[in-house]
């Protein structure tokens, strides 16, 4: 940046800080979402253990067993093979899955039953366990009192596909809140300096466009990284989301979604002639991704007919790619089909912005 790009952006920078409405939406919207949506479902979840077990011992002592763990409240069972029900836990369908041994009888003494569970739901699998040891005691206090005749030896599953709420919640609010962010550093900004003829006396000074276009972006940038920052810690620290891949990526992909939604938001200052039309667009451009980009839930939860449209929306590339890096560890070639569609956003809306904007108030 040259010295004049630096001074302005400072400038721009201050303006942005002030603008209480932007802060709130971008910074306190997306912590209050995740904490509110994240403790909410948090508590539902914990109401309900979804238990897997493979019965291989087929006797009337296990049917029983099995008819135990089915009357204990808040247990859903499955049954099933022990390959099919592994990939329930992998998939988040399953907390645990118990393994019943085909030397599973009333005979035996000591016994091992195998516990596979979710190392990523660990508060779930410590509610589970007592309840499962007490299912064993209860029957054992019915054939015989002597010893323990069962114990449970856990083994933990990795579960990458397998998150918790919180951890898909985080990246989807993370792109939400800089994509209004930078929509309002942009077009809304914009169109109010056009409308008080602050652009047009820009542009007797020795500044260029390019110097007005850099510092603008450079300052944005700067505070959505702030903004990003602050999210994290809350997320991570305070109400304990994870995130498993590297951060550097991560704020990297905040940048290049900073940079789609500038553009985004010059295209709808050019088309935007007063203040009024630019809140009637930039609506139409953000509340639609906001609910349709897979911030709040998956987008393979919706309707057929409306999954290929959602897919195709700016703000679900950047989800994407934030939740691939974030939750799957993914690196840059993984997500280099999410990168690809916001390089074609960021031209699109590029293309756009040049046709049609003017720096100067539009007369009515």
């Amino acid at each position: 940046m040259n010295r004049a790009q630096l001074e302005l952006g400072l400038v721009f920078l201050k303006v942005f800080s002030r603008d209480r409405q932007s802060l709130i939406l971008g910074l306190f919207l997306p912590l209050f979402l995740l904490a509110l949506l994240g403790t909410i479902y948090e508590r539902r979840s914990a109401s309900v253990i979804e238990i897997g077990v493979v019965d291989l011992a087929d006797n009337a002592l296990s049917v029983r067993f099995i008819q135990s763990l089915q009357e204990t409240p808040g247990f859903v069972i499955s049954t099933g093979d022990e390959a099919t029900l592994k990939e329930g836990i992998k998939r988040g369908d399953l907390v645990l899955v118990v393994i019943i041994s085909s030397a599973f009888s009333d005979q035996n003494q000591g016994l091992e039953l195998p516990v596979m569970f979710d190392g990523g739901r660990i508060a779930l699998v410590a509610m589970a366990v007592p309840r499962l040891q007490q299912a064993l005691v209860d029957i054992e206090r019915d054939l015989r009192n002597s010893v323990p005749m069962f114990t449970l030896r856990l083994q933990d599953v990795q579960s990458g596909g397998a998150p918790g709420y919180l951890d898909f919640l985080l990246p989807g609010l993370l792109a939400l809140g800089l994509m209004q962010t930078s929509l309002a550093g942009s077009a809304f900004n914009i169109v109010e300096y056009r409308r008080k003829g602050i652009l047009k006396r820009l542009f007797v000074t020795p500044i260029s466009a390019m110097d007005f276009v850099v510092s603008m972006c450079a300052s944005r940038i700067i505070l959505v990284l702030a903004q990003v920052t602050v999210v994290i810690l809350v997320g991570v620290f305070l109400l304990g989301a994870q995130i498993d891949g590297s951060l550097v990526l991560l704020f990297l992909l905040a940048i290049l979604g900073c940079i789609v939604f500038l553009c985004m938001g010059f295209m709808i200052a050019g088309l935007s002639g007063t203040q009024e039309s630019v809140g009637m667009i930039g609506n139409l451009a953000i509340l639609p991704q906001m609910f349709l980009s897979g911030v709040f839930f998956p987008i393979e939860a919706m309707p057929g007919w409306l999954q290929p449209v959602a897919s195709l929306l700016p703000l679900t590339f950047l989800v994407n790619a934030m939740r691939d890096v974030a939750i799957d560890a993914a690196g840059i070639v993984a997500i280099l089909p999410s990168l690809a569609g916001m390089a074609a956003w960021t031209a699109l809306c590029l293309v756009l912005a040049a046709r049609f904007f003017v720096w100067r108030e539009i007369s009515n």
